[in-house]
């Protein structure tokens, strides 16, 4: 597949690396060229760093890997979006991280969705943190969940496959509108583990029977 992932940050850059080193082409879109060209050049695997437009322009699917509050910002600088699938990974926290500034009646994914109503938007990789992307997905042989919701089913079986592809486990949520409770549960993750006192390694794990008892 051919990945372009806006942002170079703590979840960008591993997001890249685990895409890329089981030969999906990814494209590494920055606002700083030189800045993505190093960042690259340090992933390996044969990452191109990219402008943002020219990211988009090659990748089938766009990962918004940036923090919620610049995403307009970054939404202005992408270009032609139309028939590419574009995966939301934000949490629109406050400035504390202590709750968000969005939630239960509309959603970070679904104010996306307005802005470009044209693209395939996809909510996933919001409840799995930048520090869990930065130490590996093994979870002593158990694989992390990441939650899909989306209104298009196409976009969601592509994601889907991607997600299994570096080892992790998609959920389907059912439609975009499902990203209203996807949010509040990395908020709660924040929670658990401000009381734990450590960098976030908490991941949710749907445990599914077999069949019925």
């Amino acid at each position: 597949m051919n990945i372009a992932i806006i942002g170079t940050g703590n979840m960008g850059t591993p997001l890249a690396k685990y895409f890329a080193q089981i030969d999906h082409r990814v494209f590494l879109g920055s606002r700083d060229k030189d800045k993505g060209k190093q960042i690259a050049n340090e992933i390996g695997y044969g990452v191109q760093a990219k402008t943002v437009t020219e990211a988009v322009e090659a990748g089938d699917i766009i990962f918004l890997a940036v923090p919620h509050k610049v995403i307009d910002q970054v939404i202005s600088t992408l270009g032609p979006l139309d028939d590419k699938i574009v995966v939301d990974m934000s949490n629109c926290f406050t400035s504390d991280f202590s709750g968000l500034t969005l939630g239960y009646d509309t959603s970070a994914a679904e104010e996306i969705a307005k802005q470009i109503p044209t693209t395939k938007i996809v909510k996933a990789f919001n409840t799995i943190f930048a520090t869990i992307l930065q130490k590996g997905l093994d979870f002593d042989g158990q694989k992390p969940s990441i939650f899909i919701a989306s209104d298009d089913e196409t976009a969601k079986q592509t994601i889907s496959s991607l997600i299994e592809s570096i080892g992790l486990l998609p959920v389907d949520c059912g439609e975009l509108k499902s990203a209203r409770y996807l949010e509040p549960l990395a908020a709660l993750i924040l929670q658990i583990d401000s009381r734990l006192k450590r960098a976030v390694q908490i991941v949710p794990s749907l445990l599914e029977r077999s069949r019925p008892i």
